[in-house]
């Protein structure tokens, strides 16, 4: 297999076949990590672009690595006249603002939610000062942006404005919200036409031919902080859309007990869209958007199952133990380790966790800064690196492309999501019925 790893555009345009995969990363003072990280895992023919390599050394383990010229000195002003944005929910409608109120100040945009659901994405909106509305075909078609940007290219409803798109002639960008399950039968971030990944991690788990390695305008604003003077563990019940919930109540049961036992103080954190009845425990929150980053700096630790607050912990300072006694496989490689992300399958490893965790008081707020860095830099990018400005960026380039990326892109595929879909929707109202 061929790989590119390139920052300018034209490149891409004379990289078309389909044997070669090519990974756009920013050229910032982070490219470094990134380059390092991709090519100790890729395997095959490495081309890296002669502007990556100019501010930054070539990885030393590569020792076959070809480079190439970029004809392209500098970025033209785009285009691009209209935009519009879909959010299927209010974290998602979060993670645009930043790019919202950049693009708007010079770009005909249009903000969409739902149509059947409602998921506060709205009132997201509103709060900011942006008008919102339902999407329609009608306003679709009326509208005709050039771009629709969008963080979810895996549900019924997302799928349907996609292939709309496609008709349309409206090229499609999925931006990855958080962590995402990538479990290839779910076919998640496969049906738009273009991916801004948070992280190196995710071209791995994804099966595209082009990447855009962005970061993740939703962890910009999040401030490494020191550790609160009293331990404090949080614990984050997120037992959502029927994933696990029948096991809820003993997972809490097992952590509760454990820190009980030590003894340190905790607080049951709670996922908006977690319906659990959870009046029998004690020191229990609700938890949503505008809250969950507070709720994170007053602890120490983090407990979770799979969620994005994994990376959101560590970009706070937070060291997080992944809780699984119920043998959760989700497709995400979070990298365990014992430092940062500790994976615990039984009370008897979390509780060893947790001493270790507790008795650790070693490290300087700038030296925990500097190690925790290093770790998420594969996985979102570092801390400080200009996510909105990469996405933007991005953006604004994807206008020029005449190829598209992956995507739904034939009748065999309209029919393979139509069925899926369909047979999820029938799945889900079965489970409303239990």
């Amino acid at each position: 297999m061929r790989y590119l790893i390139f920052s300018s555009f034209d490149l891409l345009q004379r990289n078309q076949s389909d044997e070669t995969i090519c990974i756009w990363v920013p050229n910032d003072s982070g490219v470094s990590d990134t380059l390092a990280y991709l090519t100790q895992r890729l395997t095959g023919e490495i081309s890296i672009e002669d502007n990556l390599l100019a501010k930054h050394a070539s990885p030393d383990h590569l020792t076959d690595l070809k480079v190439v010229h970029s004809e392209a000195r500098g970025l033209q002003e785009s285009k691009l006249s209209k935009i519009a944005f879909f959010a299927s929910n209010d974290p998602i409608a979060k993670l645009q603002l930043p790019i919202i109120t950049k693009l708007i100040q010079r770009v005909e945009t249009r903000l969409y939610t739902p149509r059947y659901k409602n998921e506060r994405a709205q009132e997201v909106f509103t709060d900011a000062g942006y008008k919102s509305a339902q999407w329609t075909l009608w306003d679709l078609c009326f509208q005709r942006p050039e771009v629709l940007v969008l963080s979810n290219d895996w549900g019924s409803e997302e799928c349907l404005l996609i292939l709309l798109c496609r008709w349309l002639r409206i090229k499609t960008v999925c931006i990855q919200e958080s962590i995402i399950d990538f479990n290839p039968a779910e076919h998640r971030m496969a049906a738009a036409d273009f991916v801004c990944i948070q992280g190196a991690v995710t071209s791995f788990e994804l099966k595209r031919r082009l990447f855009f390695i962005t970061g993740n305008p939703r962890y910009e604003q999040l401030t490494f902080l020191p550790l609160p003077a009293v331990p404090k563990l949080m614990i984050n019940c997120n037992f959502t859309y029927g994933i696990f919930e029948d096991y809820r109540n003993e997972w809490l049961d097992q952590i509760i007990a454990v820190a009980e036992a030590l003894p340190v103080d905790y607080f049951i954190s709670q996922h908006p869209r977690d319906t659990g009845d959870l009046q029998g425990y004690k020191n229990c929150i609700r938890s949503n958007a505008a809250e969950v980053h507070a709720q994170i700096a007053s602890a120490s630790i983090v407990i979770t199952r799979f969620s994005s607050l994994v990376h959101e912990a560590l970009l706070m300072g937070r060291k997080v133990i992944y809780f699984n006694p119920h043998g959760e496989k989700m497709h995400y490689d979070f990298t365990f380790d014992k430092d940062h992300v500790i994976l615990a399958t039984n009370s008897t490893k979390l509780t060893l966790a947790l001493n270790s965790l507790l008795k650790d008081k070693s490290l300087s707020t700038e030296d925990r800064f500097i190690a925790t860095e290093t770790f998420v830099d594969c996985h979102c990018l570092q801390m400080c690196r200009n996510s909105t400005y990469n996405i933007q960026l991005v953006i604004d380039n994807i206008n020029k492309l005449t190829i598209r990326s992956n995507g739904i892109r034939s009748k065999s595929d309209l029919l393979f999501f139509v069925v899926k879909f369909i047979a999820r929707n029938i799945r889900n109202f079965i489970w409303s019925l239990k």
